[in-house]
């Protein structure tokens, strides 16, 4: 039986990142909680995702002060994005839970940004760390200066992957900020798109 979120919870989730693991196999999916309403869960997921309708799940949701997890099984396919990733729905199933709070939640956020003085494109941001779309390619593990609505930072690139059929790619950031006022104004930020309170413009809708 497919349990309903209430309003306030499902609103709560959009744009956060969730974890799958399916029940036959233990495989894990990673992706993003598009929108939720009363019927179902709809998550963006990467493109040749090998899971299939009727698969059972392990669902987790990373919020900013606790998870959300519950059992979800596949219900459909519903749209293949221009990048080739993913919208599918699951429905819940068995009881919601909360539990403590296993990561760094991250939050969906589109906006500009600059990484060493280049204009980048703003695709998530966390407590510890950001993701990007960015022309440039830096070697992993090097040092750079961000620019973020105002904030200026200082960060570890973890990762930097291709985009396919795009000349972009997509940058990990681990930050590293020293200064208290700084580090301030960047959980202030991360809270408040935690909590919806940036420009709704600015959020990430698909």
């Amino acid at each position: 039986m497919s349990h309903l979120f209430p309003t306030k919870l499902a609103q709560s989730l959009q744009g956060a990142r969730i974890t799958l693991q399916r029940t036959r196999d233990a495989q894990f999916v990673h992706g993003w909680v598009r929108s939720v309403d009363q019927e179902q869960l709809l998550v963006r997921l990467p493109a040749r995702v090998a899971i299939h309708t009727g698969d059972q799940f392990a669902a987790r949701v990373y919020r900013a002060g606790d998870d959300l997890v519950f059992e979800a099984r596949m219900s459909a396919v519903e749209q293949e994005e221009s990048d080739g990733s993913l919208i599918v729905g699951f429905r819940t199933e068995g009881q919601m839970a909360v539990a403590p709070h296993s990561g760094d939640a991250r939050f969906a956020r589109i906006g500009q940004a600059e990484m060493n003085r280049k204009a980048a494109t703003l695709c998530d941001v966390s407590h510890q760390g950001v993701a990007l779309l960015s022309s440039e390619r830096p070697n992993v593990g090097a040092r750079v200066s961000l620019w973020v609505e105002g904030i200026s930072l200082e960060a570890e690139v973890r990762y930097a992957r291709p985009m396919r059929g795009s000349d972009q790619f997509r940058v990990g950031l681990r930050l590293d900020v020293t200064d208290r006022v700084t580090r301030a104004r960047w959980m202030e930020f991360v809270r408040g798109e935690a909590e919806g309170d940036g420009p709704p413009s600015s959020r990430l809708a698909a």
